[in-house]
C-alpha cells in the first residue's frame, strides 16, 4: 500500500535549501514540488497468507521525517486510513515484520504522556 509523495522540507531530507531544490530545472514535479520541497515516498507492504494479515516495513526508514514533529500524528493517521480504505483496519493486522533496525517507522504511536505504544494491537514480531 503506497503512502507516496510526502512533500518535506528539503533540509530535513537531503540537506538542501528550498531554493537550491527549487532551481533544479527538471525536479518537478517528479521528486520536487514548485516550493522547493522534496517529495519522498514511503509504503506500508501487506500480506494475506491463510488467515493471517502481515505488515511488513511500515512506512520504515521514516522516523525523522513522518515520525517526528507537528505532522507526525497526521501521517500517522493518514497511513491508518489508506489501510483502512483498502480493508486493512490496524485491527485486522495480526503480525508486523521489521525487517532492518533503522526506525520504527509506523510500527509504533507516538504518545507524548506515555512514550510510545504499539500502533498495531498484536505484538511487533
Amino acid at each position: 500500500m503506497p503512502y507516496f509523495d510526502v512533500p518535506l522540507d528539503p533540509e530535513v531530507v537531503v540537506g538542501l535549501t528550498p531554493e537550491q531544490v527549487a532551481a533544479v530545472p527538471w525536479g518537478a514535479p517528479a521528486w520536487a514540488t514548485p516550493d522547493g520541497r522534496v517529495r519522498v515516498g514511503q509504503a506500508v507492504w501487506v500480506i494475506e497468507a491463510g488467515d493471517r494479515t502481515v505488515v511488513v516495513d511500515p512506512c520504515g526508514a521514516s522516523d525523522e521525517f513522518l515520525r517526528t514533529g507537528p505532522e507526525a500524528a497526521v501521517h500517522e493517521a493518514a497511513v491508518v486510513a489508506a489501510l483502512e480504505a483498502r480493508g486493512f483496519p490496524v485491527g485486522r493486522v495480526d503480525t508486523v515484520v521489521l525487517s532492518h533496525l533503522d526506525g520504527i517507522g509506523m510500527a509504533a504511536s507516538p504518545a507524548p504522556s506515555r512514550g510510545w505504544s504499539p500502533l498495531f494491537p498484536e505484538p511487533v514480531s
